[in-house]
């Protein structure tokens, strides 16, 4: 400090010394310049206030010969940059007077000074306690004088006093026979009020000091917002005092707005005056100072504070550099701190004690004035006492009860610590140690997943103990929840200097039920765990040296490829170390009942190697549908270019991969070949539950970065089989390639289907997002049915254009051959589900079978589904004839087309199929069916409308067959409107149902049945069905003559039927279908009759 006192005059006496070098016969010429291009007095000035951490240029010095010397700039730097300017400085000075022995100065001044930031602070060696001696100005070989101390514009910058400010500045200095004054004044100009004002003399004769110093700002100034004050009103701040050295006193105060809010009395003064005035002396401090500065906080920490704080402090500093602090107290309305210490002049403590509450009046809470979330409590109490004199143990004691933050409250919370303190002495190095227990109890955090995370109850303990120029230990370290808990062993190395701390490290930590931190880790995990490390680390550098060793019992993640692979007990082994040669694992090996994984490797800024194999005793699982082991070995090596990639891996069923090549430091480019083949069952989990089997074969490349747009080659598949089990269908013989260039796919995909006929893809679909395609589908007499509902073959033309990710155009053709669909019977099996039923310890493979079967679903698919991507369709559907609908008594034949558009979401059928030939049978009676359609509304549950009419003993009775073909509604009206048993009954027997006898009530009944679907396929359709017939009827005519009609496709566009009666008699009907309207007719009895005929036909 005392250096720092006189860089003003060392800087003005080194301005003179410059300008007499430069008279006649000084030691340079003022000519002579550094190589640097500055003059010789530039080059003294700078290297005389230049410093460790410290660069002064010196730019534009003139008027070296005359009483004015000027200087354009001068900067102050430091390693972070430029932080102090002076801009046209002048000095007038009387160069005569050194020559009597005084620095004469008129005036020394600048028009700008720009103060960007205090300097970076300097490091510097600490004096030793005894070098404290009485205070006393510098004797320098001549007298001081400046007549005026002066500046234009000083700029403070933000970080200097927190705001910029813009400040003039004058004064003026004197120092002459050990006696100086001084006066200095700083005001504000840049719009805002504020001024400071400094008077202060010393006389080494008289040891009289004198001070008066004062700060007054308007509001929202410089003090109100270093000190946070609320509103930040308007301060003024005084200290002064005038006295001798050894007995002074000067009285402070503090104000805002113009109410004082703190005043007392700050006192300095010496216990004796030793003989020799430079020798060191004992030296008194007190102060005293209280007043109410509640209103300088924010309203709701006034209570903290109330109405009056006073602080006491009292003590002395002795000539062997000891403190003495005899009081210590600070006391407010929620707050009560007294204490006292003797720290002697090595530094260590032979006397502490402290003791200190915070709390309201009858318990109340209390809200802390501390940054950050609001925090409160009702009570805390501190105690501490260690005193030399009566021995070495020391104690002390921390209680907190009620705290409350919006992130967490805490019921209590103790820490209680003993332990002895010995000082050094006769060559034996000090030493502390200390027991520490430390217990929470009601904690609970805001956060539920942490909450349920740590518990409600926390305790730790540990022992510490620590020698000057050794580590400090901290043994028996326990941590401990309700059932984990962390232990072992830590020592800090080098923590006095703080410039390479060294931590070592014997901890272990166990957890017995791991699913405490799955919300914290938003993960449903399960299981137990215990991990120990071993080992050092240098924070500073980054080095380390440590050993992983760690244990898993029936570990869960949720993460469905990995919990397989952990379950039962799984090891961890990991022995890594890193220094300035690189960082190197020494040993990685993960062991289980299911996989095996050891590796090991170096890596440095120039080059690396690493080695990892991993052995699975099971690939099922991972990947559902494969069994059997598998094993991978990986080997990379580096030398000042990219790595080199060695790797080759084996599965069950011949499948293998290897690739090799290069990757760079950056995995930014890659040159790898990738040869081998893999089961496609390793798919199956994503596609669940269709299920694929067979190998798929690669044969590809990887050149440049790691993108799917570098990778070339080709993949084909060898005894493909898709499995759809919810469309009832496979297909098998799948013969796939894909050929694989510029970020694109070309397909060519063909397969037969396991119901008959094939089908063909072929065409490019890029592989990034949303993955453009533009892929042709051919169908050849693909087989389609449903046991229950239907059966047809199909041959079409499809096209997919567009992102398959959402949006592709789906359009073509399709062409139906014969379709058979059959309206269903309702009677169903004769059992039932069992509500509630639960599967118990069910096997993984019963399951599989029964997701598959779709008895049970995936979590989150049908949502899935119904949120999937939406395609536009243009389809167009076409069946001329040849679509029976069977069922129920009924027999139809139709035909048409229908064109789908809209989206596979929400599918718009534009066209049906219409009725060509029908009837409806019941209980023998035939009715022609006189309306009939088919038509597709999203679904392969096709909507059906079949309407027959007919009319007996006077009433009109129509019969309706509509809704989807799956489970349809009947319709029976009449006009006039009767009952619906009583239509059935004029329907067929021709009289009400009071008319009948009881075997035609039961033929009635049994009517009933085949209507709603309860009677099951008659005798006529088990017939037909088993002959392979298109149509099959039995009929009587007009005479009652018995007779039998069969009929059949024997084309696409031939129809024939043949027809025999009871008499023998024959008939055959040829239908040729020439056009969609143009149909020839021939008929051939035998008896001789025959017909032959054109017909021209168009629906309206």
């Amino acid at each position: 400090m005392r250096n720092a006192r006189i860089i003003p005059l060392r800087a003005a006496m080194l301005l003179a010394l410059a300008l007499l070098t430069a008279l006649p016969g000084g030691a340079r010429a003022q000519d002579d310049t550094a190589r640097e291009g500055r003059t010789f007095l530039e080059g003294v000035l700078e290297d005389a206030l230049s410093g460790e951490g410290r660069d002064v240029q010196v730019i534009g010095f003139a008027g070296a010969l005359s009483a004015r010397a000027t200087v354009e700039e001068i900067t102050f730097s430091d390693p972070q940059g430029t932080w102090l300017t002076i801009d046209e400085a002048v000095l007038d000075w009387d160069r005569a007077a050194l020559l009597g022995g005084r620095l004469d100065i008129t005036s020394l001044g600048a028009k700008s000074i720009t103060l960007a930031r205090p300097p970076a602070p300097a490091k510097a060696p600490a004096p030793p306690p005894e070098a404290s001696a009485p205070f006393s100005l510098p004797e320098l070989p001549v007298s001081v004088n400046i007549g005026s101390l002066s500046a234009e514009k000083v700029t403070l910058g933000k970080a200097v006093l927190g705001q910029r400010a813009v400040v003039t500045l004058s004064g003026a200095l004197s120092l002459a026979g050990g006696e100086g004054k001084g006066n200095l004044s700083l005001k504000r100009v840049d719009g805002r009020k504020g001024a400071l004002t400094l008077k202060a003399g010393y006389d080494n004769a008289s040891r009289v000091l004198s001070l008066d110093l004062t700060a007054q700002e308007a509001a929202d100034g410089i003090a109100a917002g270093l000190l946070n004050l609320p509103g930040r009103p308007s301060v003024s701040l005084s200290a002064k005092g005038t006295g001798p050295i050894t007995g002074y006193s000067a009285d402070v105060s503090l104000a805002t707005d113009g109410q004082q809010r703190l005043a007392g009395t700050m006192t300095l003064g010496a216990t004796d005056t030793p003989q020799d005035e430079s020798a060191p002396a004992a030296q008194r401090f007190a102060l005293d100072i209280g007043g109410d500065i509640a209103p300088l906080f924010a309203p709701e920490y006034r209570e903290f504070f109330g109405p009056n704080i006073a602080l006491q402090v009292a003590g002395e500093r002795g000539a062997d550099g000891a403190v003495v602090l005899e009081q210590l107290s600070l006391t407010a309305k929620a707050l009560s701190l007294q204490g006292a210490a003797r720290i002697a002049a090595d530094g260590w403590p032979e006397r502490l004690a402290l003791n200190g509450r915070i709390g309201g009046q009858d318990g109340a809470r209390v809200l802390l004035p501390a940054s950050g979330p609001r925090t409160s409590l009702r009570e805390a109490q501190i105690d501490l006492a260690f005193d030399a004199a009566k021995g070495q143990s020391w104690d002390m004691s921390l209680r907190a009860n009620g705290l409350t933050r919006p992130d967490l409250s805490l019921a209590e919370a103790t820490v209680s610590a003993t332990g002895t303190l010995q000082r050094a002495s006769d060559g034996t190095p000090g030493h502390v140690t200390g027991d520490v227990d430390a217990r929470l109890s009601g904690l609970r955090p805001d956060d539920p997943a942490l909450a349920k995370a740590i518990g409600s109850s926390l305790s730790a303990r540990t022992q510490a103990d620590w020698t000057p120029g050794a580590p400090v230990r901290l043994t028996g370290l326990s941590l401990a929840g309700a059932d984990y808990n962390l232990s072992g062993d830590l020592s800090l190395k080098g923590i006095e200097d703080a410039l390479e701390v060294e931590l070592r490290a014997d901890l272990r930590a166990q957890a017995r039920d791991l699913s405490r931190f799955a919300a914290l880790a938003d993960r449903p995990l399960r299981g137990a765990a215990e991990m120990s490390l071993r080992g050092t680390a240098t924070p500073v550098s980054g080095g380390f040296d440590m050993s992983i060793a760690g244990k898993t019992r029936d570990l869960h993640t949720g993460i469905g490829t990995l919990d397989p692979l952990l379950a039962g007990s799984t090891s961890l082994a990991l022995d890594a170390q890193r220094s300035t040669d690189g960082t190197r694992i020494k040993r990685l090996e993960l062991s289980s009942d299911a996989v095996q994984l050891s590796g090991n490797g170096q890596l440095s800024a120039a080059q690396g190697a690493a080695e990892l194999s991993a052995r699975l005793s099971d690939l099922g699982l991972i990947a559902d549908g494969v069994r059997g082991p598998a094993t991978m070995t990986l080997s990379a090596t580096r030398a000042t270019g990219p790595w080199t990639i060695t790797l080759n891996a084996n599965g069950p069923g011949g499948s293998a991969a290897q690739a090799n090549g290069t990757i760079t430091q950056d995995i930014a480019t890659a040159d790898l070949s990738i040869t081998g083949q893999a089961p496609l069952a390793l798919a199956n989990a994503q596609l669940s539950p269709r299920s694929l089997s067979g190998q798929a074969r690669f044969d590809l490349r990887l050149a440049g970065p790691p993108a799917l747009s570098s990778l070339s080659g080709t993949v084909a598949t060898a005894g493909a089989r898709l499995t759809l089990p919810n469309q009832r269908l496979a297909l098998g013989q799948i013969d796939a390639q894909a050929r694989l260039s510029q970020g694109r796919a070309d397909l060519n995909v063909s397969s037969a289907l396991s119901s008959g006929g094939s089908v063909r893809l072929s065409g490019p679909v890029t592989l990034s997002p949303p993955f453009d395609a533009d892929l042709a589908v051919e169908l050849r007499r693909a087989t389609l049915s449903d046991p229950a509902l239907f059966k047809t073959t199909a041959n079409g033309d499809l096209r997919v254009q567009g992102p398959l990710a959402g949006g592709a155009r789906i359009g073509g053709t399709i062409t139906l051959g014969d379709v058979e669909l059959r309206v269903p019977d309702t009677s169903g099996p004769s059992y039932g589900d069992l509500p509630g039923l639960k599967h118990r310890s069910e096997p993984a493979d019963v399951r599989r079978t029964r997701s598959w079967a779709g008895v049970i679903g995936t979590p989150g698919a049908g949502a899935a589904a119904a949120t999937g991507p939406a395609y536009p369709v243009d389809l167009l559907v076409r069946a001329p004839a040849r679509i029976f609908v069977r069922g129920r008594g009924l027999d139809a034949e139709l035909g048409g087309q229908i064109r789908l558009t809209g989206t596979t979401t929400n599918l718009v059928p534009q066209g049906r199929f219409d009725l060509i030939r029908g009837r409806l049978d019941i209980l023998g009676r035939r009715l022609t069916l006189t309306e009939g359609l088919v038509n597709l509304q999203g679904a392969f549950d096709p909507y059906i409308n079949f309407v027959a009419e007919t009319q007996t003993d006077g009433t009109s009775v129509r019969i309706g067959l509509t809704g989807q073909a799956s489970n349809p509604e009947l319709e029976l009206t009449s006009s006039p409107e009767l009952p619906r048993d009583e239509v059935l009954s004029l329907l067929l027997f021709g009289r009400g149902v009071t008319d009948i006898s009881p075997f035609q009530a039961l033929r009635l009944a049994n009517a009933l049945r085949t209507l709603s679907g309860q009677g099951g396929a008659g005798i006529s359709e088990r017939l037909r069905s088993g002959t392979g017939l298109d149509n099959l009827d039995v009929t009587t005519d007009a005479n009652g003559t018995a007779q039998a009609r069969a009929g059949k496709y024997i084309s696409e566009n031939i129809y024939t039927d043949v027809v025999v009666d009871t008499q023998g008699r024959t008939e055959i009907n040829l239908n040729l279908t020439v056009s969609p309207n143009i149909t020839a007719r021939g008929r051939l009895g035998s008896e001789g009759d025959t017909g032959l005929g054109v017909f021209y036909e168009r629906d309206y």
